[in-house]
């Protein structure tokens, strides 16, 4: 546990050397774009009659355009994060995400799938265990029960390998260090894929809503028009911090 500690206090302190290294603002940043400037820049009807199939963003009003705002906001947190300037690009690319190979005809059946997230694949592989003459693979886990990170060593077929016959050439915090990495990285894309497939879902079940009543009506989001919470990865490194502090 000793080394396992050593390892933690390390990857803490590089941690923080990384983030005094980054510059605290850009110079040339460009200009955070609203959303009335956005709607100003796209296409839009000033009627349209129900049951009117729609293929694109230019199909809509003002006013529901207006009503993608809170799915726009949230796409660009979780693919670019809130701090950085909102951009024509981004509004494009919202809409390229919501309309790639769909109509306002398709039903909820055609919602992309929410995966749950699960464990990530973190394995090192290290040398073969003398005793056991069969390569053996390392990976950390982020449990709500543990305040520590607990190395788990597996073989090949995926069973639990004691740690007591484990020896090893390479140094256990080099190990440690690429499985936090893997497993962080790993979690994180799994989350904001779970993320923005639900904002998908969304944005796609209004403009179903919007193809079928018209405007006729006073623009309006549908109950079932809501993406559901946003998840955020619970990583092994934040964890590291927690056992240091402790």
């Amino acid at each position: 546990m000793g080394e396992l500690r050593v390892y933690i206090v390390r990857y803490r302190r590089r941690r923080r050397r990384c983030c005094r290294s980054r510059p605290s603002s850009s110079p040339a940043s460009p200009r955070n774009l609203s959303l009335v400037d956005a709607i100003n820049q796209t296409g839009h009807v000033d009627q349209r009659a129900p049951n009117v199939v729609l293929h694109t963003e230019t199909s809509l009003t003002v006013n529901e355009l207006a009503l993608f705002a809170d799915l726009v906001q949230k796409m660009h947190q979780v693919e670019e994060g809130l701090e950085v300037p909102y951009e024509i690009k981004h509004w494009k690319g919202f809409w390229e995400q919501v309309l790639k190979n769909w109509d306002s005809t398709m039903a909820n059946a055609d919602d992309l799938p929410l995966k749950p997230l699960k464990d990530a694949d973190n394995r090192v592989q290290n040398d073969p265990a003398p005793q056991q003459g069969s390569a053996v693979y390392m990976s950390v886990f982020a449990t709500a029960h543990e305040q520590l990170l607990q190395p788990h060593w597996k073989d090949q077929t995926g069973k639990f390998v004691s740690p007591s016959i484990v020896k090893t050439d390479k140094p256990i915090v080099e190990c440690l260090d690429l499985a936090v990495l893997r497993f962080d990285r790993a979690a994180t894309n799994q989350a904001k894929q779970y993320n923005i497939d639900g904002i998908v879902n969304a944005a796609r079940r209004r403009l179903m809503h919007f193809a079928r009543v018209g405007t006729g009506m006073a623009a309006f989001i549908p109950a079932d028009g809501h993406p559901p919470p946003l998840l955020k990865p619970e990583l092994v490194g934040d964890r590291a911090d927690q056992t240091a502090e402790a």
